[in-house]
């Protein structure tokens, strides 16, 4: 039996927006207009202020003075080097550090301490990375502390034919139910089992420097029935050898270590998770970059249950919650981000629908915030400045604060949000689907729009790709005609969802 889905699909660019929880009664903790106060000032700002960092690192520092963030960069005094262009490198040894960043008459300086060590390495990772283009992973492993206990910890790491050291980027995929090493496909890097596309497939098409691919594994539960990432928010449950993950750490482990060895740009440090929300990857994908934005530049995200179980301020709120009562921070630097929240409704069997539900707080579902508030989240940091709303005349959010009979949110007519202006020059695009949609639109185009790469093969019982020029907008063939070939306000243009969000990669390092 085949079930409709109704979805309505959003591609977001984060730069910060004004906007409040739809249907929130409740006071949000900071509004972004006091975060705009320094920036309005005329003063320098150096980001981050002050860092730890573990040695030999690489790790990138960027400044903003009004709307420019072009600034000579130095090494005023201690251990380490500084680029003019804002990436340091620490010795292999602890210290201390001052490095300084000039743009015309003004000057800041931010403090570096260097202490801790990256894990080690082992498996392919350890030797050189020699398994490199298409169909290749380097399987690799480290032992890790993690909150409660140690574990022997695991990804894989693709690297394209059109890898160019010291000027590549790096895409970390926060992967999960069923994308494990050791799960049926046994293939981190790869697509969902019965699709024959996915990231790798895809950059092995981009041209020269192609980015390198590193997909962590998820923590097993005790049963190892399946991988779930410690997220703030998640079900109660325990992983195997007892142990509490600290997968905010582990991720931030791979990142250092996978830039130092494969000399990656570490202003291009992007990270995206799958498409669905079991395993809870896009959660993960939420708190690991908001915990390591100074070292990310951009995110994807293709669902919108990051903020499941949580109120207006972010707080977890469902009383079943293992962490009732935690709230997720804030990024720790401005972020951009493109994001595709999931489907509209699915009535009480969905937790990731974009205009939340008015389920009560003790029940399994628990999705009160809405793409307006994941607009929110991103603004309080980035503060945009300018927006265009697309029709015009329909409104400034994508929610009404209504709800259908089943309890769903509903949303607007609101097709379009382009953000811009935001600190260290971040935006939020996003871009909601008309249409139906069903199953998940994973496989993908090469970077030139063809099917290179089998997506739309019966025989393969892959899942149709969805391609982003049609102008059909039906159940098999959503779409936006604002985004359709590159066509309207959208730096983020593409063929399908993979090449939508790598072409805004690019378009958004770190200054």
């Amino acid at each position: 039996m085949h079930v409709r889905l109704q979805f309505s699909i959003f591609v977001l660019a984060v730069l910060s927006t004004s906007h409040t929880a739809i249907g929130q009664n409740t006071k949000t903790r900071n509004a972004p207009a006091q975060n705009a106060a320094s920036r309005s000032s005329g003063k320098l700002t150096v980001y981050p202020s002050s860092a730890t960092v573990e040695q030999t690192a690489v790790v990138p520092f960027s400044c903003e003075l009004g709307t420019s963030s072009a600034c000579s960069w130095s090494l005023v005094s201690g251990v380490g080097t500084m680029t003019r262009s804002g990436v340091y490198t620490a010795p292999n040894n602890p210290g201390t550090a001052v490095i300084r960043a000039v743009n015309g008459s003004q000057a800041q300086t931010a403090t570096i301490t260097v202490r801790g060590t990256i894990p080690r390495a082992t498996g392919d990772c350890a030797t050189g990375y020699r398994k490199r283009g298409p169909g290749q992973r380097n399987d690799c492993r480290m032992s890790h502390q993690e909150i409660v206990g140690t574990a022997d910890r695991r990804w894989e790491v693709h690297i394209p034919t059109n890898y160019v050291a010291g000027r590549s980027a790096l895409i970390v995929n926060i992967g999960g139910a069923g994308h494990g090493l050791n799960a049926t496909n046994g293939n981190a890097c790869g697509p969902p089992t019965n699709e024959v596309a996915g990231w790798a497939s895809y950059l092995d098409t981009v041209p020269s420097p192609a980015p390198v691919l590193l997909c962590p594994e998820a923590a097993w539960r005790d049963n190892r029935s399946d991988e779930r990432w410690n997220w703030l928010g998640r079900n109660r449950f325990t992983w195997v050898n007892r142990i509490t993950p600290n997968d905010v750490d582990f991720i931030r482990q791979l990142v250092l270590l996978t830039v130092r060895d494969l000399h990656l740009d570490p202003k291009k440090v992007y990270m995206t998770s799958d498409w669905i929300a079991d395993g809870y990857m896009t959660a993960m994908t939420i708190q690991a970059s908001a915990a390591n934005a100074d070292l990310v530049a951009a995110i994807a995200l293709n669902n919108e249950s990051s903020f499941n179980n949580m109120d207006a301020n972010f707080t977890v709120r469902r009383p079943k919650a293992p962490e009732y009562g935690k709230t997720l921070p804030y990024p720790k630097q401005p972020l951009s981000v493109v994001m595709t929240p999931g489907a509209y409704t699915l009535g009480k069997q969905n937790y990731a629908n974009i205009c939340g539900d008015n389920f009560p707080s003790t029940s399994g579902w628990y999705h009160r915030l809405t793409v307006d508030d994941s607009i929110r989240y991103y603004d309080h940091v980035d503060v945009t400045t300018t927006h265009i709303f697309l029709p015009k005349h329909t409104g400034k959010t994508f929610c009404t604060g209504t709800f259908d009979r089943s309890g769903n949110g509903l949303p607007t007519g609101l097709m379009v949000l382009k953000s811009s202006g935001g600190r260290l020059r971040t935006e939020i695009y996003v871009y909601r689907f008309e249409g139906n949609g069903t199953g998940t639109p994973w496989c993908s185009f090469d970077w030139n729009g063809n099917d290179t790469l089998g997506c739309n093969n019966p025989s393969t019982h892959s899942k149709i790709a969805l391609d982003l020029r049609n102008s059909t907008c039906d159940w098999t063939k959503p779409c936006n005609r604002y985004l359709d070939t590159g066509k309207g306000p959208a730096s983020a243009s593409g063929y399908s969802p993979l090449d939508v969000y790598y072409k805004f990669f690019v378009k958004h390092p770190k200054p």
